[in-house]
């Protein structure tokens, strides 16, 4: 109704960036994209994303997003830092 059109759906590739980006917190590296770009399977963001979820650096990236939200992170106040810190190492 506005007269906006939507934008142009994002190909298989740009789309697995942004998912390591959204659950690693870094861009996939070059072998990595090469061997997602020649996967044959028909399902290959699914099994992208669970080759992500199954990544160490996805556990350590979600419990310091978690962290920041919820401690907050005072660069004056060290009692905050220490709280912050023992939070990731704990979850």
């Amino acid at each position: 109704e506005a007269g906006i059109d939507a934008p142009p759906s994002a190909d298989d590739p740009t789309i697995a960036r942004r998912l390591s980006l959204t659950l690693v917190g870094a861009i996939p590296s070059f072998e990595d994209l090469h061997r997602f770009e020649s996967s044959p399977r028909a399902d290959r963001l699914n099994e992208y994303i669970d080759l992500l979820l199954e990544d160490s650096r996805h556990d350590a990236y979600f419990a310091e997003r978690l962290a920041r939200m919820i401690v907050p992170s005072l660069p004056a106040e060290a009692f905050f830092s220490y709280r912050r810190n023992r939070f990731v190492s704990w979850f």
